[in-house]
C-alpha cells in the first residue's frame, strides 16, 4: 500500500513542503529517475552546471566502473528549475554546513544541521525520515511514501509521452537509456496499466476518421 505514480498536484505539494533546498534537490532529481541510493552518492564531479548533466558514483550500492574517461552509469540532461535549485542549495546551504563544520566532502548532499555529523554525507534513513515528515506535513500519508516512487513516475511520464507525442519518435530505446536499464522488460515492472492518459491517446489514434466524421 503505497503510492507508485505521483501526480501533478502531489509532486508540487510535496515540492513545497520541504524545509531546505537541499531535501527538494533531492526529491527533483528522484524525480528525474534517479534511485535513491544514486542521488545519494552524486559527488561534485559528477555534475555539471554550466551544461546541466548530472551522474550517480554508484547504482545499487555498486562504485561506478570507469574504463579510460567514460563512465558506465548513466548521465542525466536536468531541467533549468532543477539546475538552478541545485545551484542555489550549493552556494548557501552546502557552502554555510562545510565552513561552520570546518570538513570538506565530495558529496553533493551533506548534513546540514550543527552537530557532529554536520558536513558529512546525507544517509537514506535520514532522508526518508525527511520526505515521510514532509508529506504528511501537506496531508499525504507518510506511511504510503518510499523514495522510489519518483523513479516509477519518470517512466510513466516517458510512456504517456511516448504515447502522445507520436512525432517525437521517443521510443523505448531512450526510455531505456534514461533509465540506465539495458532490458525491455524493465519497463513493464513500473508501467501503470490503468494510465487514462495512455488509454485516451490510444482511442483517439484508433476511432481518428470516426472523431473526424462527426
Amino acid at each position: 500500500e503505497y503510492i507508485k505514480w505521483y501526480t501533478e498536484d502531489e509532486k508540487k505539494l510535496i515540492c513545497r513542503g520541504f524545509n531546505t533546498l537541499r531535501d527538494e534537490c533531492i526529491f527533483r532529481l528522484t524525480l528525474e529517475g534517479f534511485r535513491i541510493d544514486e542521488v545519494l552518492s552524486m559527488t561534485l564531479d559528477n555534475y555539471d552546471a554550466l551544461e546541466g548533466l548530472i551522474g550517480p558514483s554508484r547504482s545499487k550500492g555498486k562504485q561506478t566502473v570507469i574504463e579510460g574517461n567514460k563512465s558506465h552509469l548513466r548521465i542525466v540532461a536536468l531541467p533549468k528549475k532543477t539546475v538552478d535549485l541545485i545551484d542555489q542549495y550549493l552556494f548557501l546551504e552546502r557552502m554555510v554546513a562545510e565552513n561552520e563544520s570546518m570538513s570538506v566532502n565530495d558529496y553533493v548532499f551533506i548534513n546540514l544541521n550543527s552537530g557532529k555529523h554536520q558536513g558529512e554525507a546525507l544517509k537514506y534513513r535520514n532522508y526518508l525520515k525527511i520526505l515521510k515528515r514532509c508529506c504528511e506535513k501537506v496531508g499525504i500519508d507518510s506511511k504510503k511514501i518510499r523514495t522510489h516512487s519518483g523513479r516509477s513516475t519518470k517512466v510513466m511520464e516517458l510512456l504517456e509521452y511516448q504515447a502522445t507525442h507520436l512525432e517525437s519518435n521517443l521510443t523505448d530505446v531512450h526510455v531505456l537509456e534514461t533509465m540506465g536499464w539495458r532490458s525491455p522488460e524493465s519497463i513493464e515492472h513500473y508501467r501503470n496499466h490503468n494510465n487514462e492518459i495512455i488509454a485516451r491517446s490510444v482511442m483517439q489514434k484508433l476511432h481518428k476518421e470516426d472523431q473526424s466524421n462527426d
